[in-house]
C-alpha cells in the first residue's frame, strides 16, 4: 500500500454542497483532498490510499460518522490516523460518543478557515509523536442512564475535550455576535417603528382634521337642506291651501248646476258640468296628495286618534263604489270576519284614505266584467286587523314590486295620477305601526293582485 505525504486529507459528507465547500477551503491552502459521499466509499478509498487525516460529518444516511471513526480506530492499519468529526454540538452525548469511538477532534460546522488550518497543522505535527500518550485499559462513564466505554489515550482524550471546548467557545462567540447583531437590528427596528408610528399619527391627525372640516361642512349643508326642505314644504302647504279654497268654490257651484237648483240644464250643459266636476275632483285629489306629501317630508303628519268603526267604514266604501261597479259590470263583494271588533282606536280619516286609495287603484286596473273583493280579517291572537283589496286586473310585474311604494312610481304611465298614492298609504300605515304589501297574483289565481295593510288592535280592545 502506497504511503502518501502528510498533506493528504480525506473528507466524508453526504451533503454535496457541504462537501464541496470544505474541499474548496482545504485546496485553497494547498492540501491534497479526496472526497467521499459516505462511509462505505470512504473505507474503499482508504484501501487505495492512506490519508493523513480523516474529516467526517457525524449525521449521514446509513452509517454515521461515529461508526466510521470506530472502524478506522479498530483497524491496526489506520488507528494512528487522526479522525476529526464536525458537528453543531446539539447534544452533549455527542462528546461521549466521540470519546467512545476514539475521535481525535471536534470541529464546528461553522468553522473559520484560519481555525481549520491551525487544527490540521497541529494534528499533522502530533501524528508522529505519540511518546507523551499514556495508554489506558479503558474506563466507563455513566451519563443520563447510559454507559459509555472510553478507550482513548489520555493525550487523545485531553486533545478531544480541548477541541470540544474550542468548538463550544467558537459557537458561543458566534452566539454573542448574533445577539449583538440582533440588538443592533432591534434598536434599528425600534427607531424605524417609532418614526413610522409618528408618521402614522401625523397622518391620522391630518385626516381627522380634514374629516372634522368635512363634517362641519356636511352639517352646514344638511342644515341648509333641512331649511330648504322645510321652506318648500311650507310653500307647498300654503299653495295647496290657496288652490283648494277656490277649487272648492268651483266644485260647489258645479254641483249646484248639476242639481238644477236654478233651472233645468240641457244635455250638453249637463255633460260639460259633469266634466267640470270630474276634473275638479281629480285636481282636488292631486292637491290633497301633494299636501300630505309635504306634511310627511316636514315630519308634521300625526295621528288623530279616536274610536273607529271598521265595519262601518267598509260598508260605507261599498255603498260609495257600488254604482261605479255596476256601471262596469264588476262584481264587488265584501268579506268581513264576524270576529271584527265593533270599534278600535285609530285615525279614521287616514284609514279611510288608505282603503279608498287601494279601491281606486283596483277599479282603475280591473277590466269590465272583472271582480273586486274587499275583505277584513282578524288574526288568531286578535292583535291586528288585516284589510285587503283583491282584483282581477293585469297584476304587478315583478320588476315594479320593490319600487311600488316609492314616490312618483306608476306601473302604467298611461293612467292618470301622481304616483304618490301608495307611497302616502305606506307612510300612513307605518305611522300607526302597521304593515302594507302586495301579492301578485293572489294565492290560487293566475292574474290580478291583492293589496293588504294591517291595523294593530290595542291590548285593552282585544
Amino acid at each position: 500500500m502506497e504511503q502518501l505525504q502528510n498533506k493528504k486529507i480525506l473528507i466524508v459528507d453526504d451533503s454535496p454542497m457541504q462537501l464541496q465547500q470544505l474541499r474548496n477551503h482545504l485546496e485553497k491552502h494547498n492540501y491534497d483532498v479526496a472526497a467521499a459521499s459516505g462511509v462505505v466509499e470512504a473505507l474503499g478509498m482508504m484501501e487505495q490510499v492512506t490519508p493523513a487525516i480523516v474529516i467526517s460529518d457525524i449525521i449521514m444516511q446509513g452509517i454515521d460518522g461515529f461508526e466510521l471513526c470506530r472502524r478506522i480506530k479498530s483497524d491496526s492499519r489506520y488507528k494512528s490516523i487522526p479522525v476529526v468529526l464536525y458537528t453543531v454540538l446539539a447534544d452533549p452525548r455527542d462528546v461521549l460518543h466521540g470519546l467512545e469511538c476514539g475521535a481525535d477532534n471536534f470541529m464546528a460546522k461553522s468553522y473559520g478557515e484560519e481555525n481549520l488550518v491551525v487544527m490540521i497543522e497541529q494534528l499533522l505535527a502530533r501524528k508522529e509523536d505519540d511518546s507523551g500518550s499514556i495508554p489506558v485499559q479503558g474506563f466507563e462513564i455513566n451519563f443520563n442512564g447510559e454507559t459509555y466505554f472510553i478507550t482513548s489515550t489520555t493525550q487523545r482524550s485531553i486533545d478531544f475535550l480541548l477541541s470540544t471546548y474550542e468548538v463550544a467557545v467558537q459557537m458561543n462567540r458566534k452566539l454573542i455576535k448574533t445577539q449583538d447583531d440582533l440588538k443592533r437590528v432591534n434598536s434599528y427596528m425600534e427607531g424605524e417603528v417609532h418614526r413610522y408610528r409618528r408618521h402614522l399619527e401625523k397622518l391620522v391627525e391630518d385626516r381627522t382634521e380634514q374629516i372634522h372640516l368635512l363634517n362641519d361642512q356636511l352639517l352646514g349643508l344638511a342644515e341648509e337642506a333641512r331649511q330648504a326642505s322645510r321652506a318648500k314644504s311650507e310653500f307647498i302647504a300654503n299653495m295647496s291651501h290657496e288652490l283648494r279654497t277656490p277649487l272648492n268654490s268651483i266644485l260647489g257651484f258645479a254641483q249646484v248646476l248639476e242639481a238644477e237648483y236654478y233651472g233645468a240644464l240641457g244635455d250638453k250643459q249637463k255633460e260639460y258640468t259633469g266634466y267640470i266636476l270630474e276634473a275638479g275632483q281629480h285636481l282636488l285629489s292631486l292637491i290633497n296628495d301633494i299636501l300630505d306629501l309635504s306634511k310627511i317630508e316636514a315630519g308634521s303628519m300625526e295621528l288623530s286618534l279616536a274610536k273607529v268603526n271598521i265595519p262601518g267604514i267598509l260598508e260605507h266604501a261599498m255603498i260609495l263604489l257600488k254604482e261605479k261597479a255596476t256601471a262596469h259590470s264588476i262584481r264587488f263583494n265584501l268579506e268581513a270576519s264576524p270576529r271584527m271588533p265593533a270599534a278600535i282606536e285609530g285615525d279614521e280619516r287616514k284609514i279611510k284614505q288608505v282603503i279608498f286609495n287601494l279601491l281606486s287603484n283596483a277599479f282603475k286596473f280591473t277590466p269590465d266584467n272583472g271582480e273586486i273583493v274587499l275583505s277584513a280579517l282578524v288574526d288568531s291572537g286578535a292583535t291586528r286587523i288585516e284589510i285587503s283589496v283583491t282584483d282581477t286586473g293585469m297584476g304587478i310585474p315583478e320588476q315594479y314590486r320593490e319600487k311600488l311604494f316609492t314616490p312618483f312610481t306608476q306601473v302604467d304611465s298611461s293612467m292618470s295620477g301622481t304616483g304618490l298614492g301608495l307611497y302616502l298609504c305606506k307612510k300612513m300605515v307605518n305611522l300607526w305601526g302597521g304593515k302594507i304589501g302586495v301579492v301578485s297574483p293572489p294565492e290560487g289565481a293566475s292574474r290580478g293582485c291583492r293589496f293588504y295593510f294591517t291595523i294593530p288592535i290595542p291590548g285593552e280592545q282585544q
